[in-house]
């Protein structure tokens, strides 16, 4: 058995880090894990407070696992670049490891069940990863305790093989991307089996790009969103658990992409509280119909009227071509405004 290092970049949140690491620490398989943290450097005033307390706390020291590695930047990273030069500082050691952000809380076998699961599907080319997050579904477990998806968050905590790491890399990139806005049957594949990444691809990718979904030149990177759509159009899958093992505290505010929701309350999911993990894999292991329907409209079910605008914003591109349909997208904003004018 490989027991995969763990990741986690951070910044500032003192207290999330801090569940974080507890929760890792009442795992069984830590005493086997190594820990890798990267405390990047403050960008603004406003990091301070939180980077000298997660500063002092990494000082004190952490016990409970096989060995702790820390690092302190000089410079600012980004939350990206941080996890990167993590990575690069396991792969050194290791042919895999889990990387979870700073605001995840973990169930007490989750790190057993990572590593098995790096060791069972290590030679599988359809799966790319495994992930510790499942939303509270009414899911068909086929009499298991894992799903197969193609669609999730993967950023809740997951588990890579390094050489599946790279090929993910090297998929994901433009010239893929680009390629689905001009294939209806990718189109009509995000639309079956993820609303919401056909939502992000046009309208986050297509037509009005998001900056986090890129590098500073314009490259796409590995992030959740990237990987959905990729492996959904290339018919790749990660593995989960039927019962979710991470509690995520990030839609406070205080993350760099995440907003606050007043109707999340992260301590209302219920997830696994068993010490141990044994994988109960069913005998047919595929994205069954009715989970396909259930990951189709997960992250909220997007209504019909926004699948509806999604497609029409596709049509009016594929039309109108690049430059047309943003000159399309300043023509209307220009009317709104004139509108708003009159109006006042």
């Amino acid at each position: 058995m490989i027991y995969a290092p763990i990741i986690i970049p951070t910044l500032n949140r003192f207290e999330h880090l801090k569940r974080c690491i507890n929760s890792l620490q009442e795992n069984k398989w830590a005493k086997y894990t190594e820990l890798y943290i990267s405390l990047d450097y403050p960008p603004k005033e406003y990091y301070w407070e939180g980077y000298k307390k997660i500063k002092e706390y990494l000082d004190a020291g952490i016990k409970g696992f096989k060995e702790i590695n820390l690092f302190f930047q000089k410079n600012n990273l980004g939350p990206y670049k941080n996890f990167l030069f993590l990575k690069n500082k396991v792969i050194e050691k290791y042919d895999r490891f889990i990387v979870t952000e700073d605001d995840n809380e973990f169930s007490p076998c989750f790190i057993e069940f990572m590593d098995k699961g790096l060791d069972i599907f290590e030679k599988d080319p359809d799966i790319m990863c495994i992930c510790g997050y499942n939303a509270e579904k009414n899911w068909n477990s086929g009499g298991g305790n894992v799903l197969k998806l193609s669609s999730l968050q993967y950023h809740y905590g997951s588990g890579y093989w390094h050489s599946k790491w790279l090929r993910l890399k090297d998929g994901i990139n433009n010239k893929l991307f680009d390629s689905i806005g001009n294939n209806p049957y990718y189109i009509w594949k995000l639309y079956y089996n993820s609303r919401n990444m056909l939502w992000w691809y046009v309208h986050r990718y297509l037509c009005d790009p998001y900056n986090v979904m890129f590098d500073e030149n314009g490259k796409l990177i590995l992030i959740d969103i990237n990987m959905n759509i990729y492996c959904i159009i290339k018919n790749k899958y990660m593995v989960v658990p039927v019962k979710s093992m991470v509690r995520n505290y990030g839609r406070d505010g205080s993350g760099v992409n995440s907003g606050v929701d007043y109707d999340y309350d992260p301590i209302k999911i219920d997830i696994d509280d068993s010490d141990y993990f044994k994988y109960q894999i069913p005998t047919k292991f595929n994205l069954t119909k009715d989970n396909r329907l259930i990951q189709a409209g997960i992250d909220g079910s997007i209504k019909f009227k926004d699948n509806v605008k999604v497609l029409q914003n596709w049509i009016l591109r594929k039309l109108l071509g690049d430059k047309g349909y943003h000159k399309f997208l300043q023509l209307q904003s220009e009317y709104r405004e004139k509108q708003k004018i009159r109006r006042a």
